[in-house]
């Protein structure tokens, strides 16, 4: 391993300007990419501020790190193709620990972390002040390094990485010991975006040349735009890692036709120049071959020169990208999406100037480097991570304010908001924009109460770019609580530790001895991560506590009578009975004490809001059954998910988009009734002509009473090639589903709304449905109803609905004719519910129109 040393730390009188303690890197990989460009990005300002030591590895990422020359920049370069470099790197990590005593350690690479658990192995408590950053789906053996630091705090550009199922969320809180945070890409704005540009301005796609950048799609878009579009150019940039891979694009682009309208150039250090001078940029990642993007440097980099972007609707750059406010987002994979879109901007130059002046404004207020490098140095300095957003409307105002329970968003982890959860972040959404003081609070587990959030949750829910975030956020900058880590050194028994180091192999020695273990535990002692605190939690009369979950899960009648003793109105969304309409459809404790326990705290409701009519008029019944006064009653429906179709999404990896699929997207439980969809599945398999029966596709998380299920989906392996099970969708690929799907079904026993159902309505994709009275309700009563039980109905309606066309096309016109609610209706009615807000005046309802007046005979 070479070493070079651009300043001697012991002449501190050289950097008279740095006054925060010193700064270890760790940017280790043979490839360059965005995670050493952040780096190079960050360093002119971090080494304003303090001494830098980087250890890095890759050619072109040494040469420009030599290029700032600066006094405070110390740089050792790790030649990561010996099979020991982790080993040589990690001694001179902590050779350099213990010179320099930094304030924390960044890791930039999966490299990086090897060498980084490798010394935390040997010097404990080195994790304790380590930032680990994550960047893209590429790392392979994180399973077993990333438990080798576990009290290091986990940094990644967006929530699409922790959201991947099986990939990195169950080693980060809350289910596992990690602290995790999104840290967004810096990227330098110029002072000013760049000048109108020539009519024949091309479209910019930097992009390495691999398979998950999307350039084969990128081919066939320019083939189908060269014809329509004469003038116009792409211009493709970037490195060619693979040269086989590379002759194949040249060889597509050959037979395609596309010389005059796309070209390839090589990789250019500052894309500067070209992003001045280009339209647009495009992102055509995909999610395949080790896509998607997650986060997408090039959107950031177009922006802060104010051009839009045109990117496919999966991973990060799906919750990026505002369609049609600061770029275009098009179906992952859609080519004629794709050329539609550049074509789009090509002939509407001012359309194109609107979106990228929209994507520079939020560029300055959310990536610019100093704000980022702002919310990295608190957390390298051991302080919570602070979020640039515009604080709620009611942040510092006096008055009663609102306790908002969001138990359920921290339940939920770093999992897409469905069901309950997304009523709880819609509620936030609207919260935030109001001028009425909140505080955020959870279901206490240790006194069956209602506590504040500590320091933790608050700064977890603020990762959220949503209203609960902005409301997480405000808290946690105006709320005085103990840091997450104590910023000090990792204990006196290091010292002994660092005595023993010297000579090449003496601490690998050391570790492996009597005194060495003996050490190591007593320095391991000496670590200790911060207590999070929280909180006083003490409401007062004309305060209100709102919950959109069910609290009855959790809390106990008499803090429901102890809040409102002390003058603390409570409002509660319900969203279903079914507990005491079909106990044999639910799981958890006892049906009946259940029961008794979730009409007594309904009953200590000041007001409640039901999701339907049907739910409403089980909850007076109930209440009449168990002689209890209901509390004032409204209703208003969930909007869920955005599915309209405008909305763009990705197909789920792997799933065959040559073949019409049918899809019921629910949790996978015995009360969702997927049984009867597989024995329905099995018998059309049998009975149908070859083609015509189309992919079961299953989305949702498998939950509880469901081996029968399970067991048909993984032992029928004649049925195998008909079902898909789509496990944790995120919401592009619910977007995609639902706007793809032949049609969707929804057999369910019981519901309290059945959101899917408005939502695939939503979408324009009909349901063939249960006969539920709620459900039915959620269809406003434009689709066909089954009796859930009645297998032979639903084989002969769902038989005809894979070979009537006719059929098929009367039930998207009925689709088409459904008008979802507002996104804010359920928000609302429960904000009117607390008094707090003026009501607003109500609008007319538009009625559904009749299965009579659609043209479609019963």
């Amino acid at each position: 391993m070479k070493q070079e040393a651009t300043l001697h730390h012991a002449r501190p009188t050289a950097t008279p300007t740095v006054a925060r303690p010193p700064l270890l890197i760790l940017s280790v990989a043979t490839g360059y990419g965005g995670a050493e460009r952040n780096i190079e990005t960050l360093l002119p300002l971090l080494l304003a501020e303090r001494p830098v030591t980087v250890f890095a590895c890759n050619p072109l990422h040494l040469q420009r790190l030599r290029l700032l020359a600066h006094p405070a920049l110390e740089i050792h370069e790790v030649d990561a193709s010996r099979e020991d470099f982790a080993d040589g790197a990690a001694r001179l990590l902590v050779q350099r620990f213990l010179a320099l005593r930094p304030s924390a350690i960044l890791s930039n690479t999966m490299d990086s972390l090897r060498i980084l658990a490798r010394a935390a192995g040997w010097l404990p408590g080195l994790d304790a002040i380590a930032c680990v950053g994550v960047h893209d789906f590429l790392w392979f053996d994180h399973a077993q390094l990333l438990p080798q630091v576990p009290r290091a705090t986990l940094l990644v550009p967006d929530r699409a990485v922790l959201e991947k199922p099986d990939y990195l969320a169950r080693h980060v809180w809350p289910h596992g010991p990690m602290r995790a945070l999104v840290m967004p890409n810096p990227v330098d704005i110029p002072e000013t975006p760049a000048s109108m540009l020539a009519a024949d301005a091309p479209f910019l796609h930097l992009a390495t040349v691999n398979r998950f950048k999307g350039h084969a799609l990128l081919v066939r878009a320019a083939a189908l735009l060269g014809p329509r579009c004469p003038g116009l150019r792409i211009a493709s940039v970037g490195h060619r890692p693979i040269p086989e891979l590379y002759g194949e694009l040249q060889a597509q682009m050959a037979a395609a036709g596309t010389a005059s309208t796309l070209s390839l150039h090589d990789h250019v250090d500052d894309p500067s120049t070209l992003l001045r001078g280009a339209r647009a940029v495009l992102v055509t990642s995909v999610s395949a071959h080790g896509g998607p993007e997650t986060f997408g440097r090039s959107i950031i980099e177009a922006w802060a020169h104010g051009r839009p972007v045109i990117a496919f609707a999966c991973g990060a750059p799906a919750q990026l990208i505002r369609h049609d406010v600061d770029g275009l987002l098009v179906d992952e994979g859609d080519v004629a999406g794709l050329a539609a879109a550049i074509e789009r901007l090509h002939r509407d130059p001012a359309l194109a100037d609107r979106l990228g002046r929209a994507g520079r404004e939020r560029t300055q207020r959310e990536f610019a480097t100093p704000r980022v490098l702002a919310q990295l140095t608190a957390v390298l300095d051991g302080a919570w991570c602070p979020r640039p957003q515009a604080p709620p409307a009611g942040a510092g105002l006096p008055g009663p304010g609102l306790l908002f329970d969001v138990s359920v968003s921290l339940e939920k982890g770093w999992h897409s908001p469905v069901g309950i959860s997304r009523v709880e972040h819609h509620t936030g959404d609207l919260l935030a924009a109001q001028p009425v003081p909140v505080q955020l609070v959870r279901r206490g587990a240790d006194d069956g109460g209602y506590r504040r959030l500590t320091g933790q949750e608050l700064e977890f829910l603020a990762n959220m770019p949503d209203g609960i975030g902005r409301l997480a956020a405000a808290e946690l900058a105006a709320t005085p609580l103990p840091p997450p880590r104590v910023p000090q050194s990792v204990g006196r028994s290091l010292r002994a530790l660092g005595a023993f180091q010297r000579g090449k192999g003496r601490l690998r020695r050391l570790a492996d001895s009597r005194l060495g273990r003996w050490l190591h535990g007593r320095a391991s002692a000496n670590v200790r991560i911060a207590p999070i605190g929280t909180g006083p939690f003490a409401p007062g009369a004309g305060d209100m506590l709102l919950s959109v979950s069910n609290p009855w899960d959790y809390v106990g009648t008499p803090v429901f009578q102890a809040l409102r003793a002390r003058g603390v109105r409570v409002v509660l969304a319900v969203h279903d009975l079914m507990v005491w309409e079909t106990p044999q459809w639910t799981a958890g404790r006892d049906p009946r004490q259940y029961t008794g326990d979730m009409l007594a705290v309904i009953a200590e409701a000041d007001q409640l809001v039901a999701v339907s009519r049907y739910t409403a008029g089980q909850v007076q019944r109930a209440m009449a059954e168990a002689g209890r006064a209901a509390p004032p009653l409204r209703v208003a429906a969930p909007a869920g998910l955005d599915t309209g179709p405008a909305r763009p999404g990705a197909p789920p990896p792997g799933l065959d988009l040559d073949r019409p699929f049918v899809l019921y997207c629910s949790t996978l439980e015995i009360r969702k009734n997927h049984i009867l969809l597989l024995h329905v599945w099995e018998q059309l398999r049998q009975r149908l002509p070859a083609g015509r029966l189309p992919m079961l596709v299953l989305a949702g998380r498998w939950g509880w009473g469901v081996d029968a299920a399970r067991l048909a989906v993984e032992r029928n392996w004649r049925l195998a090639p008909d079902v898909r099970v789509v496990e944790s969708p995120r919401d592009e690929h619910l977007q995609w589903l639902y706007r793809h799907a032949r049609f969707a079904v929804f057999p369910s026993f019981n519901e309290g709304f059945g959101l899917p159902v408005a939502e695939s309505l939503a979408a324009g994709t009909p349901v063939l449905l249960s006969d539920h009275p709620a459900i039915v309700e959620a269809s406003a009563g434009l689709m066909p109803a089954l009796d859930p039980d009645d297998g032979p109905a639903w084989r002969r309606e769902i038989e005809r609905l894979c070979t009537d066309d006719a059929y098929l096309a009367q039930l998207r016109d009925r689709a088409r004719a459904y008008r979802a609610p507002p996104a804010d209706d359920l928000p609302r009615a429960l904000l009117d519910a607390t008094g707090l807000l003026p009501r607003r005046a109500a609008a007319p309802a538009e009625p559904a129109r009749r299965p009579q007046e659609m043209g479609l005979q019963p």
